[in-house]
């Protein structure tokens, strides 16, 4: 049979193992660093003042950099999820219930990482986001819980980035990780996004080119780099006809398909022999791209964007 002091030293063990997951530090990107080899942690290992308890984000959140939020396409709102563990040297008797709240002060931390000026993050705005729990309770004799931020995407600026910093705060009895007791939320926008006046030629098989305007026509970020937009909606009309595209270092542009357009049959890629370009200084597109449709007719377009 084991002795109570091997059981012990055991335990200790696996309570180091865990919460040493906790503070591996990541090699690029922004973070904050910090240990817990401070004297909470020494306490829980060394069961002083065993009641001790730390809390932390796991999972979505749970890291020392930023956090990158993919939103679902479509949706108005989005439920994001983030989840709290906590870690005890003996099973929680009892609920542990901490607040959560938001730590404006990150935002300038994080930004002191970050050069680029357009690549700065702004706190995201109130009206764009609801906390639909500001106390979380992690239910005894369990280890983790979750809450949910609602995220209004309808009204969010999508050409702009911004940072959601979600702090739990301790109580009597519960410590909160240095280093794992902030969320940082990115919401990486892309600078292009936004309005455009458009202009362009639309070629159908067996038809005279037409002359077509859209104003405003929407680009929306797909991420930093990526924008989309509809294909010829003032004459079609249809959803599901969207394009990618990005520009390149020399400010030409690599036009693919979005996946609506994929699942309805259609591929959008450049016009053969044409090359699309992007000119930062007036902030214009010039886009040369086609399909077929499925009917096996090519559409055909010249179009000109100008941020308005």
């Amino acid at each position: 049979m084991h002795s109570k002091t091997n059981v012990l030293d055991t335990m200790k063990n696996r309570i180091r193992l865990l919460l040493a997951t906790l503070v591996i530090p990541i090699a690029t990107g922004l973070f904050l660093t910090s240990c817990l080899e401070d004297k909470g942690y020494t306490d829980i290992v060394d069961e002083v003042n065993s009641s001790n308890t730390i809390v932390s984000f796991y999972g979505s959140g749970g890291t020392t950099g930023t956090q990158s939020v993919q939103l679902t396409a479509g949706k108005d709102t989005v439920d994001y999820e983030l989840h709290i563990s906590a870690t005890s040297s003996h099973s929680l008797g009892k609920d542990i219930t901490v607040t959560v709240s938001i730590d404006e002060s990150v935002i300038a931390q994080v930004n002191a990482s970050i050069e680029n000026a357009d690549e700065k993050f702004t706190l995201l705005p109130d009206s764009v986001y609801d906390m639909l729990s500001t106390s979380v309770t992690v239910p005894k004799d369990t280890t983790e819980t979750s809450f949910y931020v609602r995220i209004y995407q309808y009204k969010m600026d999508k050409s702009k980035s911004y940072l959601l910093p979600v702090k739990i705060n301790g109580v009597e009895g519960v410590l909160v990780a240095d280093n794992l007791g902030t969320a940082k939320l990115a919401f990486i926008g892309n600078v292009l996004a936004g309005p455009y006046t458009s202009t362009y030629t639309l070629v159908r098989e067996g038809n005279s080119p037409q002359q077509l305007s859209e104003d405003p026509k929407a680009l929306e970020a797909v991420d930093s780099k990526t924008l989309k937009a509809f294909a010829g909606y003032a004459w079609f009309g249809n959803s599901d006809i969207k394009f990618r595209f990005s520009v390149n270092s020399d400010n030409t542009v690599k036009i693919t398909s979005d996946p609506d357009a994929v699942k309805a049959g259609i591929t959008i890629g450049p016009t053969s022999g044409t090359t699309s370009t992007y000119d930062p200084l007036t902030k214009t597109f010039h886009l040369y791209y086609e399909y077929v449709n499925g009917s096996g007719f090519y559409r055909k377009f010249d179009e000109i964007l100008v941020k308005k």
